[in-house]
Formats: structure tokens, C-alpha cells, sequence
């Protein structure tokens, strides 16, 4: 959040310098290393990570020596938190801000969010929060700003929460739509009224028996596997799926311009292939790469090493391209298996846990095509594949405008609050007082009394003919 304020001051406030208002807190090296923190603890860590709380840990003697409530600036990340406890300073990179006496802490705190610095990604950022100035309403007046800005960010956080719960509940009924579809209840109505449809059993039992003779296909036992409707058929993917193979197992020349274009995991969504950040082979290594993995209009592309393994998503293009190992390509037969249908069984929440708990290796996780092979796939009628592919759509459809309708709300209050605090800073947000003591006569109060401290407790040098 930051904004950017109006020129003109309000009537009584003052502008000064930032580290004017603040006491920097040194750490003198008592810095908790992330690897130190515990799950549980007598003390928070706090640090500059997005949780407020990074970790906890027992050991009293690192405690921050302050005085509550302070301000916690992430010189890299830019977060900011309003700490009023005990606390362990975490890892390196944030500095601890103790605000002046004349300054309201919390609404300090709010400054600081307004304040528009600049975004230098991983770089240190205190440096310009050093440079920038604040501004300083009367004593009661800061006392009124922040209990309005408290009582409106509330309504704020209530209705955010709300939001933010039913886009969790979309998530949830997306996985019980895929559910149901795959389980067979989501057309168990869809069937009644069709039920002289031919299933495919008997070509998949042909096609099964066939591998079986080459030692290439393992019979199932359907009383591992859930129960589906009796039109229906457990079967494995290369039973149904001509070819299950992976792109080029070595990294060629890509360029940004080029003669074929060159997919990865990072241009798969479940929607389909992105091309914004696509780059480009010649045309001799992709008829290399071609020869083994031939990608055609209606083919799958799965996932199957890397950050986001276990997405999905079907090839809408015409013409050819190349593809890398950590994506699978399954060539569905037509007949028997819609490619809608298995791209969304691939992305079903279920399919994904049992896919990815046949992952292996170490210091990178990945699918091997063996597994992909041998995965089961429940089978229902080529016409009732589509009718399951025509109400996920439905439903997707309905969840995804509801989430676009929700988001563009969470978007609304978040500027909102941009809003509050750009009134609230200048001078607009609560009525002002004409009997509040301007902010400069509180300086000037603060210094005078700083000034008779130090008058006491520094005591007058003795003459050399005092005894």
C-alpha cells in the first residue's frame, strides 16, 4: 500500500524528517538464522517474511531489548509489522523502529504503509525510508486518526475474509465437481435417460489382452480402486492412450525467434499450451525431437517433473512444435477416450495424489513414463465422456466468473484502504479539533523537557580549589 499526498499540510501538523521520528533499535548481533527456528517455542520469531511470525524459539537470551509497541521494517522485502510483544529478531535484513514519544506508534506504523517507496526487488529498501519525510498531526488528533483507520480497516478485514473463504469454497466444489464426475455420480441422472448406449468394454478388453501377450499390460484389481457405475471399466492409460512418451532429454539451442516453437512445463496451463513466453528451435533439432515425440492436435501434455508436475492440458495447435522431457505427451484413441475427458481425470485432485505419490528421486522429483503407463482410468461411454467434459465446463465456467467477481471485490477494499490512509494523512479522514495543541508546539514541549533531563542529571564540573 502506499499513496501519494496532497501538497498543503493540514492546519497544526508539521512535517519532519523520518529518522526524526523513530529510535533505531540495534540487534547487536542477536539474530536468530532460519535454520535455528523451532515450530514451537516461548518466544516469536519475527522477521521480514510475509507471516508475521516466522518460526518460535526458547532461547531468552536473544530477546530485542526495547520499548513496546515497535515497528519491524524488512529492509528487502518492504514488510511491515506492529509488534507489542516479547519478541526474537529473525534471520538478517529488517530493521527495529521505535517510535518517538510525540508519535502515536500505531499510526507511525500506518504511515509507513503510505509512504510510496520504490520496488528494487531483493535489494535494501530502508535507505529510502530514510530519506522520506512524515508528517505529524496534534497529539489527539493522531489518537482519533488511528481509531477511525482501525474501525474501517476492521469492516475491511471482515468482508476480505468473507471473500477470501468463498474463493476456498469454489476451490472445494471445483475438486467435488472432478469427484463426482470421475466417480460416476455427476451423469448418474445423464444415464438413466441414455441407457442404451454401448460401452466400450469389450474393445478394451481386446485391446488389453494384446498387451498382455507382449508383457505390457498388468491386469487390475478393481478392489483396489473405487467403485464405478457397470457401464463403466478400470483400465491403464496405455491401454487407452496409443503412445505415452516424453519430449528431448537434453536442452537445445532455444532462441527467441526461431523455426518451431519450443514447449516446456512452464507454457503448460490447464486451459492449455501459453505461448507469451515461448522460445524457438531450428528446423534440424526439431526433426530430431519430432521423431520420438510427435505432439498433433488433440493430444495431452502432462506434467511430469518440476515445480507444478501433475498439470494437464490439450493441445489445440495445428502445426507441429518441440517439447521437452519434463512433459509427457499421451496420444488418446479417439475411440474409446475423449482428450477432454483425460486432461481433466489427469487434473482431477485425485488423480493428481496418486500419480505424484509414485514420484521418485531426490534433488529433482519426477513421474517416470513407466508410472504414467500403468496409472488407472476409469472408462464410460466415449458419449458420456463428453457429457462428464460439457458439465465440468459448466461448472468451471460458473466458478471462474464467480472468482473474477470476488477478486475484483478483494481488489475494491485493498483500494480502498489506499484510500483511507491518503485521507486519513491528509487531514481528512476525522474532524479537526481547533483546541488541540498544534504538533509543533508539542516538539518544542518534548525538547524543552529532553533539555531539563539532561540540565539535571549532568552534574558541574569541581574547580581545582574546590576541596
Amino acid at each position: 500500500m502506499s499513496v501519494v499526498l496532497e501538497k498543503e499540510l493540514p492546519k497544526g501538523w508539521v512535517e519532519l524528517e523520518f529518522e526524526k521520528t523513530i529510535k533505531n533499535i540495534p540487534l547487536n548481533g542477536k539474530k536468530l538464522k532460519q535454520k535455528e527456528y523451532l515450530k514451537t517455542g516461548k518466544f516469536p520469531v519475527i522477521d521480514q517474511g510475509q507471516d508475521f511470525i516466522g518460526g518460535f524459539t526458547d532461547k531468552e537470551n536473544f530477546l530485542v531489548e526495547c520499548n513496546l509497541p515497535i515497528i519491524i521494517f524488512g529492509d528487502h522485502t518492504k514488510n511491515i509489522k506492529f509488534v507489542n510483544q516479547d519478541f526474537v529478531a529473525g534471520a538478517d535484513g529488517i530493521k527495529v523502529l521505535q517510535p518517538n514519544s510525540f508519535f502515536v506508534p500505531k499510526l507511525l506504523y500506518y504511515f509507513i504503509q503510505a509512504m510510496p517507496l520504490p520496488s528494487k526487488g531483493y535489494s535494501r529498501h530502508y535507505q529510502y525510508l530514510q530519506k522520506s519525510n512524515t508528517r505529524l498531526p496534534p497529539l489527539n488528533e493522531q489518537k482519533r486518526i488511528v481509531a477511525k483507520i482501525e474501525e474501517l480497516f476492521s469492516l475491511i478485514e471482515t468482508n476480505l475474509a468473507v471473500l477470501e473463504k468463498i474463493i476456498k469454497n469454489t476451490s472445494v466444489l471445483e475438486n467435488s465437481v472432478l469427484h463426482y464426475a470421475f466417480s460416476g455420480k455427476l451423469t448418474e441422472k445423464w444415464r438413466i435417460k441414455n441407457k442404451d448406449l454401448i460401452g466400450v468394454s469389450a474393445k478394451i478388453t481386446e485391446i488389453e489382452n494384446e498387451l498382455f501377450k507382449q508383457r505390457k499390460f498388468v491386469p487390475i484389481k478393481s478392489e483396489d480402486l473405487s467403485n464405478i457405475p457397470k457401464e463403466w471399466i478400470w483400465t491403464r492409460m496405455n491401454v487407452v492412450c496409443s503412445k505415452v512418451t516424453d519430449g528431448t532429454h537434453f536442452s537445445p539451442p532455444n532462441t527467441p525467434q526461431g523455426d518451431f516453437p519450443y514447449v516446456t512445463a512452464k507454457n503448460i496451463r490447464s486451459w492449455g499450451i501459453d505461448l507469451s513466453k515461448i522460445t524457438y528451435v531450428t528446423k534440424e533439432v526439431h526433426s530430431e525431437i519430432y521423431s520420438r515425440c510427435n505432439p498433433e492436435k488433440g493430444d495431452v501434455l502432462y506434467i511430469k517433473d518440476g515445480v507444478t508436475t501433475g498439470l494437464a492440458a490439450v493441445n489445440e495447435f495445428e502445426y507441429e512444435f518441440s517439447m521437452l522431457s519434463s512433459l509427457a505427451l499421451l496420444k488418446p484413441n479417439k475411440a474409446i477416450l475423449d482428450s477432454y475427458f483425460l486432461k481433466n481425470f489427469l487434473n482431477n485432485p485425485i488423480t493428481f495424489k496418486r500419480l505424484t505419490g509414485r514420484m521418485t528421486g531426490t534433488a529433482i522429483r519426477r513421474i517416470i513414463l513407466q508410472k504414467i503407463r500403468e496409472a488407472e482410468i476409469p472408462i464410460p461411454p466415449i458419449e458420456e465422456q463428453r457429457e462428464i467434459v460439457k458439465e465440468i465446463n459448466l461448472y468451471s465456467s460458473l466458478t471462474k466468473n464467480l472468482k473474477e467477481i470476488i477478486e475484483q471485490e478483494i481488489n475494491r477494499l485493498n483500494i480502498l484502504k489506499n484510500q483511507i490512509l491518503k485521507q486519513a494523512f491528509e487531514g481528512k479522514l476525522v474532524p479537526q479539533d481547533p483546541n488541540d495543541e498544534p504538533a509543533e508546539i508539542l516538539l518544542q514541549k518534548i525538547k524543552q523537557e529532553k533539555q531539563k533531563i539532561i540540565k539535571e542529571t549532568v552534574k558541574p564540573r569541581k574547580k581545582k580549589n574546590d576541596k
